[in-house]
Formats: C-alpha cells, sequence, structure tokens
C-alpha cells in the first residue's frame, strides 16, 4: 500500500531496522494485529459475584442478572488471552459481545453434568491444549478460567507432551504454505496441537494464587447447590477484543464517525541489525534470530528458549568476535548480526526486512542536511530516518546463520546440531564441524543436512525473497539444541522458563556460532580458513552467558542491561531538547511481540498541520513541499 494511512506502519529508527506488520502487506499475505486498542502488556480484572435471593442487609444491592456492580461484587486481577486479526481471518480468544459475558463458574471434572452456559474453571494440572477444541464444540462452554496453580501439563489423554504451536512451518511461523521455501510440511514440532492459530471463540483468563483456588472453591460450590438454585457464583468477562471472523485489514482501516479509527495495533514492534564497521562493498555473512515469543497467554511468553537464550547467544558471538583480535575488516566476508520481531506471526521483522533490502523503493529521498538522525540514505516516503539498509541487498549475502532452541539440549553435554539444505561439501563449516567444536565441553554433530530441509527461522525469509526476485538462495545453517524435530515440549508456551535451560548450552552454541561466522567469513582463504586456527582466537566460559541469561529472564532493569540502554535514552531527550526519557519494563520479563505505532510505539512520522487539524503520517511526500525538521 502507498497511502499514508498504511505506510504509516512502516518503521525504521536511527540505529536499526525497525519492522511493522504492514510493511509487507503489498506484498506478502499477512498482516497480523492486536485487537480492540488493548494490546497484551495490559492486565484487566474480571468480575465475580455471589447473588442471594436473602441473607444481606437492605443495603445490600442484589444481581439485577445483567450488571455486576455494587457490594456483591470482587474484583479478580487476571492474564487474559487475547484475539488477533491476519489478513483473512481471527485467532485466539475474547468476549464476544461489548458488555462482557456473564456466566455462571463450573468445575472442569463435571462437565459431563453441565447442561447450561458456564465458564469452566480447570487446573493448570489438568490443562491441555486441545480441550479447547473440544469446549469450542460443545455449546454449554462459555468462557475458561485456568488456574495457575502449578506448571500447565499440556499432557493429552494418552500422556503425551503436546504445546500450542503448530506441528510444521506451513501451521506456524508463515501464514501460507508458499512463503516456505524449504519443506512446508516437514514435522518440526512433533508437540505441537495448532490451537496457538486457531480462533477458538470464546474467553479464557489465567488466575494466581488465593484468587485462583478461591474461583475453584465458588465453581465447586455452584456444582454442589446446582445453577438454579438461590446462591450461585457468576463471573463477567468484560473484555472484548473484536468479533470472530474478522480480518486486520478491516481492523486497521476502521472508519468511525467519518474518520479513520484503527481498532487494532499492527504487531511488529522494533527489529535491529548490525555489521562489523559500516555496510561496504563485500559479500555478507549474517547471524539471524527471533527474539520474540508466544504464549496463549501473552504476558506469560516468558520465552526463554524461544527467545532469552537465542539473544544471549547472538550477542555474546557478536562480543566474542569483538574480543577475538581478528581484524574483522580485512575478512573477505563482512558479518552481521540481525534480531527480529514478530516472527511469531508469520515472520513479519524478517519478511519486512528481506522485503526491503531487495525491492525497497524510496519515492521521496531526504534532502542534505535535513536534521535527521539517520544520515544518507534517509528516506521521507515512506519515512525511514535511516538509509542505511539500503546498503544491503539479497545478492550479497553469502551465507546465513541461524539459532534456535539452543538453550536446552538432550542432555547437559547433548551435542548442538547443524542444520543445512545444502550438502555438507557446499559449505565449508559443514565439512570442519569436528574442529569447530574443539575443546567445547559438549559434542556438534550434523542435523538434517542435505535434503533441502531447514527448520524454520528468519533465514526462510531471505530465502523466499531471493526465489521471488530470481536470485539463488544464500548458502544456510541453522544451528539447534534438536536434531531431527524439536525436543523441547514446553516450546511457545507459558512453560518456557529460565530453569529449563543450560547457560552452558548457551554459551557453546555462542562459541560455535562465532567460529563458524569467522571460518565462514573466511571464504576459503588466508589463516582463518582453517578451523584449528578459529579455534584458537574463539573461547569463552559459561560466565559469559549466565548474567545475560539472569538478566534477560529475571530483570530487564540489571545493571548490565540498563548500562546499555541508559546512554540511548539520555541522547535521544537531548536531541528533543532536554526531555527525561525512561524505558518503560515489563515485570516479570515477557518476549511476547510488540506493537508498532507512533509515539510509543517506537514508529517515526511526520506531523501534519493544516485546516485547523494536525495528524501523524508514516510520509511526507515531495508534493508537500520542502522539508525541515521541527524538534
Amino acid at each position: 500500500p502507498r497511502s499514508r494511512s498504511a505506510q504509516k506502519r512502516r518503521s525504521v529508527s536511527t540505529a536499526a531496522l525497525a519492522s511493522s506488520s504492514a510493511a509487507v502487506a503489498g506484498r506478502h499475505w499477512t498482516r497480523q494485529s492486536s485487537c480492540g486498542r488493548q494490546n497484551s502488556m495490559y492486565k484487566r480484572s474480571f468480575g465475580v459475584l455471589l447473588a442471594l435471593v436473602a441473607a444481606f442487609s437492605g443495603d445490600a444491592k442484589e444481581f439485577d442478572g445483567e450488571s455486576l456492580e455494587g457490594d456483591l461484587t470482587e474484583r479478580i486481577q487476571v492474564d487474559f488471552a487475547v484475539r488477533l486479526y491476519n489478513a483473512s481471518d481471527s485467532v485466539g480468544f475474547g468476549a464476544n459481545s461489548r458488555s462482557g459475558d456473564i456466566m455462571p463458574l463450573w468445575p472442569h471434572a463435571a462437565l459431563s453434568d453441565l447442561s447450561s452456559k458456564a465458564a469452566v474453571v480447570v487446573s493448570s494440572r489438568d490443562f491441555e491444549p486441545s480441550m479447547l477444541r473440544e469446549w469450542r464444540t460443545n455449546g454449554n462452554v462459555g468462557g475458561v478460567v485456568l488456574l495457575d496453580d502449578g506448571p500447565q501439563s499440556f499432557l493429552d489423554e494418552e500422556g503425551r507432551q503436546t504445546s500450542p504451536g503448530g506441528r510444521t512451518a506451513a501451521q506456524s511461523s508463515v501464514p501460507a504454505p508458499a512463503l516456505e521455501p524449504f519443506d512446508s510440511a516437514y514435522v518440526w514440532n512433533p508437540f505441537g496441537s495448532g490451537v496457538a492459530y486457531e480462533d477458538l471463540g470464546i474467553p479464557m483468563v489465567l488466575v494466581e494464587g488465593t484468587d485462583g483456588a478461591r474461583l475453584g472453591e465458588y465453581a465447586d460450590d455452584n456444582e454442589e447447590v446446582g445453577l438454579d438454585g438461590s446462591r450461585v457464583w457468576k463471573a463477567d468477562f468484560n473484555f472484548y477484543f473484536g468479533r470472530p471472523g474478522r480480518d486486520s485489514k478491516e481492523c486497521l482501516e476502521w472508519v468511525e464517525g467519518g474518520s479513520r479509527s484503527p481498532r487494532c495495533a499492527p504487531l511488529g514492534g522494533q527489529s535491529a541489525w548490525g555489521l562489523f564497521g559500516p555496510p561496504d562493498s563485500r559479500p555478507k555473512v549474517l547471524a539471524m534470530a527471533n527474539m520474540d515469543a508466544t504464549a496463549l497467554f501473552h504476558e506469560r511468553a516468558s520465552g526463554a528458549n524461544a527467545a532469552a537464550a537465542t539473544i544471549a547467544a547472538m550477542l555474546t558471538a557478536a562480543d566474542l568476535l569483538a574480543d577475538s583480535g581478528v581484524d574483522l575488516d580485512a575478512m573477505p566476508l563482512q558479518i552481521g548480526f540481525a534480531l527480529f520481531q514478530g516472527e511469531k506471526w508469520g515472520r513479519i521483522g524478517s519478511r519486512a526486512f528481506a522485503a526491503d533490502i531487495s525491492n525497497f523503493t524510496c519515492l521521496h529521498d531526504a534532502p542534505a542536511g535535513a536534521g535527521l538522525q539517520g544520515g544518507p540514505g534517509a528516506c521521507l516516503d515512506p519515512i525511514h530516518p535511516s538509509g542505511a539498509f539500503r546498503n544491503l541487498s539479497i545478492a550479497e549475502m553469502k551465507y546465513l546463520f541461524a539459532v534456535e532452541q539452543i538453550g536446552r539440549t538432550s542432555s547437559p553435554t547433548g551435542p548442538l546440531y547443524l542444520h543445512s539444505p545444502d550438502a555438507p561439501g557446499d559449505f565449508a563449516v559443514l565439512q570442519n564441524i569436528s574442529d569447530l567444536a574443539d575443546g567445547m565441553t559438549g559434542s556438534v554433530a550434523n542435523g538434517v543436512v542435505g535434503q533441502g530441509i531447514l527448520p524454520p527461522t528468519p533465514i526462510s525469509s531471505v530465502a523466499n525473497a531471493a526465489q521471488e526476485t530470481g536470485q539463488a538462495a544464500p548458502k544456510s545453517i541453522v544451528i539447534a539444541g534438536f536434531n531431527g524435530s524439536y525436543i523441547d515440549g514446553a516450546f511457545d508456551s507459558v512453560n518456557d522458563v529460565e530453569d529449563r535451560i543450560s547457560a552452558d548450552a548457551v554459551n557453546r552454541a555462542a562459541i560455535l556460532l562465532a567460529r563458524s561466522l569467522l571460518l565462514a567469513s573466511a571464504d576459503g582463504q588466508g589463516e582463518f580458513a582453517d578451523a584449528t586456527r578459529v579455534t584458537t582466537v574463539i573461547n569463552g566460559s559459561a560466565a559469559d552467558s549466565q548474567e545475560l541469561l539472569d538478566c534477560l529472564t529475571q530483570d530487564w532493569g540489571c545493571a548490565l542491561m540498563s548500562s546499555a540502554y541508559t546512554q540511548g535514552f539520555a541522547n535521544l531527550g537531548a536531541y528533543l531538547g532536554g526531555v527525561t526519557l525512561s524505558p518503560s519494563l515489563p515485570d516479570p520479563p515477557t518476549f511476547y511481540t510488540s506493537i508498532i505505532q507512533a509515539t510509543f510505539g517506537g514508529q517515526p512520522v511526520v506531523q501534519h498541520q493544516g485546516d485547523g487539524q494536525t495528524a501523524l503520517y508514516g510520509r511526507f511526500p515531495s508534493s508537500e513541499g520542502n522539508f525541515s525538521l521541527d524538534r
């Protein structure tokens, strides 16, 4: 799309490429959006009512059957599952009435005795994702209250581990098989149930601690006296995430009272990439990974193995290369790193990045001296304060690496695996795998190699863009903690927490990644074309990753992380004229996909004033006249 409203959802920050959900809508299938002007970073409460015909003093308000108000009402803090929209449909959960859904509580253990609409109360220990499909088709289940009383078992009726995610690339991380350049039907996730990518049509909440225990007791009370009794506990699910079956285009282009009034916030957030040195003419070897995670309850997307481990491995590898003493500017290939947002929802970040470096068109270049911090290449239509990405291209991407689920291996010293669609003879890293593992606490082995198959990672976005533009896909490797299929049944669930991953495994992956990047950057030339020589300059200990893992999974305000972002906020505040800025940090940390929007969403916009109105747009067309920066 080239309208102002569409381009408003594209973004580049001064230091990093930012990818928004709508960035590739005109070229690709998906546009994912969180619905209802709420996003998953907010908590809401739902009311619980004890309705008594008598036994209260005259000033107590009895339940009128419709409104949960007055002194018979309790407010319970919850985490809720939300509804999302994509380009053709919706997924997730939500109340289906703007006024909320009021219904009695009922224990899951007595579901077979339920004869009218109620909210089922179930223990996390008894919950399995496929139950949601059964409840959706059961006309008496109007909502779900999940008690946070232990790890969610996610065991099916036969005792097998399951997870909410999809089994194949086509079912999960891409919106359609046509966008998957590798085998989209290969089952990488044997635990996947796929419910995370369906619209279940009912609201669902997660309740902690004593509140949860109390709700369980209320449901048991209702079963004991019956729903027709004089004393019935009812819940009001008073959050509305839009009707099921709409699509993101309709939600984002919503018009009310003659004015555009979006009912969704586009997913996407900020993605980041960087090179050792400014972009030059050398071919590139790029390490890539996602930095987001997902779960049925988005605030609980702790993503220890799905996100934190990969981020820690990437940053540790970059640090090992920087401290190696090797003159990286003299290597035949230029090394870079990229971390992408929105990968759990159609690879939003990496697909936007791949589209921009393959066919980006700027309709209005920023004039020299315009005041934008991004330097040369900044674009005004659409607005990209930094044009650094315009110095990259698909054609110069020679080797791609990705890390995926490396925080958990089959045993404490279990092997890390290298997966590649290419044959071992086509890739020096695959040929020298045993040498690259020298001195590491665990082994390294080839996984699925030479079969045209690759686990779902951001590599797929670049390979797909290469195919679309008639170019050969770069040689690719995924470093993973699994061999032929995932071994982590908690992947993409609330159970993906820090105590299930190993700092040693993360550190081993970081060392292997750094060594592989250095060997690949030699491209068969010079002393570092020898894998044994590479191992002498790239080494590290688990302590290199442990502090970073603790920060990522426990406290984003830790000294290590705050030392990185404090100066950035100070610089931005000074640039804006002495404004004091500080980050808003989730507690506990969550890696759920960010949204992209103006003001607080990291989206650069230009403010248009005229006819007594002020509006924000994501583009400044040349037809608008000369541009000057007004801070």
